[in-house]
């Protein structure tokens, strides 16, 4: 999970698409190796439990699921062989 702070307001992400090879996982501030991930599900599994109180902290890159939010797409042809899209509305697909 991904927890954003802005002022007094709190927004927490559940994290379901890391990416590959970024993950490093942190066990009372010492990296550790021991855990394997499933990259489908985000889920993080120790090969031994961590002692309880551990302080378990991540640094990764994740991707966000998304999709068009339209079935038009206005496009410009601004010149020869160069087009642009000023407006391409996503959504995150949860």
């Amino acid at each position: 999970m991904k927890t954003y702070i802005s002022g007094k307001d709190k927004h927490i992400r559940t994290i379901k698409k890391p990416v590959h090879d970024t993950i490093k996982i942190y066990l009372d501030g010492e990296k550790t190796e021991k855990y394997s991930v499933n990259y489908s599900t985000g889920e993080i599994a120790f090969m031994k439990p961590p002692a309880k109180g551990t302080i378990i902290t991540a640094s990764f890159e994740f991707d966000v699921p998304v999709r068009f939010d339209t079935d038009y797409l206005n496009a410009s042809i601004d010149n020869y062989g160069s087009n642009s899209w000023n407006n391409i509305p996503l959504v995150e697909v949860k």
